[in-house]
């Protein structure tokens, strides 16, 4: 991820979407935030579930994340490489405990189609 060119982009935009499984897995969040945009409902959805299921001892099991379809454009106007990606994801499940008990949640699978914000080109 140190290049700065559509190869970069793409890098960048890939191990974004890996954290989406450690954040789910072990609830930190500081090194997705650092990637996420502030206003983005997205991020901010997948920052606050994360912080629910480790309130609630969630564990997670299953829901592979695969990307296709990655292009990486160059927009002169916002001097970077917008990522366009799609996604799909294996069904999963999460067990949420208590001091007196346990109960399994599934997870569909699901499919997206997202765009990344662009890396910017060096100056």
């Amino acid at each position: 991820m140190d290049r700065t060119d559509e190869r970069g982009a793409e890098a960048a935009a890939r191990y974004f979407f890996e954290l989406y499984a450690n954040v789910a897995v072990t609830g930190e969040t500081a090194e997705r935030d650092a990637m996420s945009w502030k206003m983005c409902e997205f991020c901010s959805s997948i920052r606050a579930d994360a912080l629910a299921d480790m309130a609630d001892r969630v564990t997670h099991a299953g829901g592979k994340a695969t990307l296709y379809d990655v292009s990486v454009g160059c927009d002169d106007l916002l001097d970077g490489y917008p990522v366009d990606l799609s996604c799909s994801q294996a069904p999963a499940t999460g067990t949420a405990t208590t001091t007196t008990a346990a109960s399994p949640l599934t997870v569909c699978a699901a499919r997206s189609h997202l765009v990344a914000e662009p890396l910017h080109r060096p100056p």
